[in-house]
This record gives C-alpha cells, sequence and structure tokens, in this order.
C-alpha cells in the first residue's frame, strides 16, 4: 500500500473497516459522527501512508489514528457544549433582569437574519441542530452567532448587565 497499489489499500479497508467502524460506534454512539470519524481516519491513514515504518503493526497504526480523531472530536462536542451553554445562561440572564423581557427586546438594531435566528431559539423554542438545518449552517455556527447576538442585544438593551 505504501507504493500505491490500491489492492492492497483494499485488503487494509476490508480488514479493519468494520472492527474500526464497530469501535467507533461503541464510543461515540452517534451514526453521522461515527461515519464522520470513520472517514477522517480512514483519509487520515491514506495521506499518512509514506510516514508508515513498519515498526508497529497496521491494525495498532490505524486504531492510532482513530483514537486521535476520537479525541478531537470530544474537545469539539465540549467546545460546542459550552457555547450552547453559555448562550443559554447568557439568554437567562439577559431575561431576569428586570429591563428586559425578549418579547418587549428593541431588536431594531439587528438585521432580519438576526432577528429570525433568535425568534427560531427562543420564540419557536427549536434546538440548536434544527435552526442549522432550516438555515443551512453548522451546528457550532448558529450556536456562536446566537451568543453573540445576545451580548448584542445586553449591550444595547441592558448596558453592564452581564452574566
Amino acid at each position: 500500500y505504501k507504493h500505491d497499489s490500491n489492492e492492497a489499500f483494499e485488503m487494509l479497508y476490508q480488514r479493519y473497516s468494520k472492527k474500526l467502524y464497530s469501535f467507533i460506534l461503541r464510543k461515540i454512539g452517534h451514526e453521522q459522527a461515527t461515519e464522520d470519524i470513520f472517514q477522517s481516519t480512514f483519509i487520515k491513514f491514506h495521506r499518512s501512508k509514506n510516514r508508515y515504518q513498519g515498526d508497529i503493526p497496521v491494525k495498532k497504526w490505524v486504531f492510532t489514528i482513530c483514537q486521535s480523531e476520537l479525541i478531537d472530536y470530544t474537545r469539539k462536542e465540549k467546545r460546542d457544549q459550552q457555547i450552547a451553554l453559555d448562550a443559554n445562561i447568557a439568554f437567562a440572564n439577559f431575561l431576569a433582569s428586570p429591563k428586559s423581557s425578549f418579547g418587549t427586546l428593541d431588536t431594531s438594531h439587528l438585521n432580519k437574519e438576526e432577528q429570525e435566528l433568535l425568534k427560531y431559539r427562543y420564540e419557536d423554542e427549536l434546538e440548536f441542530n434544527d435552526i442549522a438545518k432550516k438555515i443551512g449552517l453548522a451546528p457550532a455556527s448558529v450556536r456562536k452567532r446566537v451568543s453573540r447576538l445576545l451580548n448584542k442585544l445586553r449591550q444595547k438593551n441592558g448596558g453592564k448587565n452581564r452574566g
């Protein structure tokens, strides 16, 4: 495989793909994330084939790459969850302010897209994943935008009131 043999790659893929996929699915428990991690593992495996020295078994090498992908995924998920938590806490603190309630907020300084995003999240009570599908963005991007909008609203409507 190191010398560009497609047959060798197919053999390695057949040998390890089911085990690798099952391993990831057991760790993650989510089909889409498993697919993503599985694909990125084999992409990295392919891209790094020239660095393989043969001093460790191929199976260990593939699973080491996979473990690295799982760690990256877990870190990203924790970061995304923290962004979502921060956005929800910021909004709860904002609403707790005696000067504000969502229905009476001055959102005239927000563009239509920003107003719609807040409406989806707090009036329609949609989850970030649902909003992301609706507007064609990644859930992490939606979380970040909502968090920024809440800060923008807080500054405009509540001055120094920070949660």
